[in-house]
């Protein structure tokens, strides 16, 4: 108390954001004349450049604006890593894809290295497979068929 009224000394949370309020707590609240009260802005227009807007203009969806947010930011993920620009965000991406377009490079061109020896052999697997099918089919065998009698 000072000089007949309550002084507050120092900042204290007695009540965190989002939770009841107890009731001894807002009795006590009540008293020293602290009530609840909510800040913002009404706006109804504002005045830039000789340009009015009206409040239908100001008026913004929060979800609609966080969703607008979200898919800016994807499709800039996006682009970046479609041109190579290498940033925290998308430098794994980027490297990956590099990776990738290196290995089917080595892959047409057939060299050979750890990372492309097995694809290597399964193409030349399949070749093989290819082959040996056309050498057994009868229609591309060298040998005739038998003269029966004619």
């Amino acid at each position: 108390m000072e000089q007949g009224k309550v002084a507050v000394k120092e900042a204290k949370v007695v009540v965190k954001q989002g939770q009841a309020v107890p009731a001894k707590i807002a009795d006590v609240l009540a008293r020293l004349g602290i009530t609840p009260m909510e800040i913002g802005l009404d706006l109804r227009v504002i005045y830039e450049s000789g340009t009015i807007y009206r409040k239908d203009v100001l008026d913004v969806d929060p979800k609609k604006y966080i969703d607008n947010l979200s898919a800016a930011a994807g499709q800039a993920f996006t682009l970046a890593v479609g041109i190579g620009y290498p940033t925290r965000e998308t430098i794994t991406r980027l490297i990956g894809k590099a990776f990738t377009e290196a290995k089917s490079i080595a892959i047409e061109r057939e060299i050979i290295n750890s990372e492309t020896v097995k694809e290597l052999i399964g193409k030349a697997d399949k070749a093989a497979s290819g082959l040996k099918a056309k050498v057994s089919a009868p229609e591309m065998n060298d040998e005739k068929p038998e003269n029966n009698g004619q």
